[in-house]
């Protein structure tokens, strides 16, 4: 006898023996350990899961592209958190969401433009500058590190500017009467022609004239780059010639006149008003006029109004409480009656753009010294115009909404109360 056999042969046939009690209980373990191990991976997989949607998949979302460079949620908060550490007891956070996303956007510009230009941060000038910032308490992270190779990218790009001015250029000396309206720089005009002395005029009629400072009226050295296009001509006028009025589009004025209607109020609420605003006394005149005429409000507003989202809302403000709006606008439409119109109302907490120059030569030097106050309006100048055509030349997307605004100022806001002890 050759012994026990785990197999029997009967003919070519195998047939093989039922597995014995401890092999069974043996399977059954091994079955029960692997099911065991299987549960125990899909849990930590499915709270892993969890935890990556919940807390990386959030921050790794792309907010903003500029060309072919994505801007993650990540980078948006820290941007945030910068800002907030700078500003913790921001009144209105989440005011802050728009121009921060803006900001962003032109920091990147501006790194992809310097790629162009060859300008580069090295790691040693950002780890002097983080002991600096450490020195002073601020915390040494991602954040704040980002932030001081973007501000020492800036100096750098205010350096390369400012090496290509030159020291020279033609320059004119001459005044300016600068007035809001057509109407006017028309009347200064005639009374030009009537032979009034400029310097009298100046002061009777240019918004700029500051009657506490007389150096208000002193004549002033232009470059031919720093003025308007529309006014650039005036280098070929003569000596002491005043020219015909200039109206310049793109300047900016610090006042405008609004004209105020009131929809409805609410004690709780406040008052509900539509505005307009006009960039002159004259314009908001004729505006008012053309209303007591029977003239639609919305469509005057959307023609003429200067009023950021006009397009949209036709002029329609909403609700407003007194500390939303500036003092004269909000004492305005608090003296109308419900479905009145005010009389034009000027607001110095405003701007509007539009003016008129009329302008006397007085002087002219095609090489005189760049002075230095006018070699810093030349660098800014010259960087506006590297910006513009960065911005023009490049395809930038926006992805982010109202909702992840909210989201990425609360984290930022959290971050910013942890870090400070709060």
């Amino acid at each position: 006898m050759k012994g026990k056999r785990d197999k029997q042969h009967d003919g070519d046939k195998v047939i093989n023996r039922p597995p014995s009690r401890w092999q069974k209980e043996s399977i059954l373990r091994r079955r029960i350990i692997i099911g065991g191990i299987v549960f125990l991976v899909g849990v930590l997989g499915y709270v892993g899961y969890g935890y990556y949607d919940d807390n990386v998949r959030p921050y790794r979302e792309v907010v903003l592209k500029v060309n072919e460079t994505s801007i993650r949620m990540e980078d948006y908060i820290n941007s945030l958190y910068v800002y907030f550490m700078g500003s913790p007891m921001d009144t209105n956070p989440y005011g802050k969401a728009n121009e921060i996303a803006d900001w962003l956007k032109e920091e990147e510009l501006i790194r992809q433009g310097c790629q162009e230009l060859g300008i580069s941060v090295a790691d040693s000038e950002i780890d002097k500058t983080m002991q600096e910032y450490k020195d002073h308490g601020i915390p040494d992270n991602e954040a704040f590190r980002n932030y001081i190779v973007g501000a020492l990218r800036w100096d750098k790009l205010m350096e390369h500017f400012e090496s290509l001015l030159p020291d020279t250029m033609e320059q004119v000396n001459m005044q300016v009467i600068f007035t809001e309206s057509e109407q006017k720089a028309t009347e200064v005009e005639a009374r030009i022609e009537a032979g009034d002395d400029f310097v009298a005029l100046l002061r009777e009629f240019s918004y700029r004239y500051d009657a506490e400072d007389e150096s208000s009226v002193d004549p002033v050295w232009y470059l031919r780059e720093l003025l308007p296009e529309a006014v650039a001509g005036v280098f070929d006028l003569e000596y002491g010639q005043a020219s015909e009025p200039l109206y310049d589009g793109t300047g900016v004025k610090s006042f405008g006149y609004w004209l105020i209607g009131v929809i409805e109020r609410d004690e709780e609420k406040g008052v509900n008003v539509r505005g307009m605003l006009l960039g002159s006394m004259e314009e908001a005149e004729e505006i008012k006029a053309r209303l007591d005429g029977g003239e639609d409000f919305a469509a005057l507003a959307r023609e003429y109004s200067q009023l950021i989202g006009v397009e949209e809302n036709g002029g329609e403000l909403g609700w407003i409480k007194q500390d939303m709006v500036s003092e004269v606008f909000y004492e305005a439409a608090d003296a109308l009656s419900i479905g009145k119109v005010s009389q034009p109302v000027k607001d110095e907490a405003v701007q509007t753009s539009g003016e008129y120059w009329t302008v006397k030569v007085l002087e002219k030097d095609s090489d005189r010294e760049v002075e230095e106050s006018t070699r810093e309006l030349l660098k800014w100048k010259r960087y506006s115009d590297w910006m513009q055509s960065l911005g023009e030349d490049s395809i930038v997307e926006n992805y982010l909404d109202g909702e992840k605004q909210i989201w990425a100022v609360d984290k930022a806001y959290e971050r910013v109360m942890r870090d400070l002890g709060y």
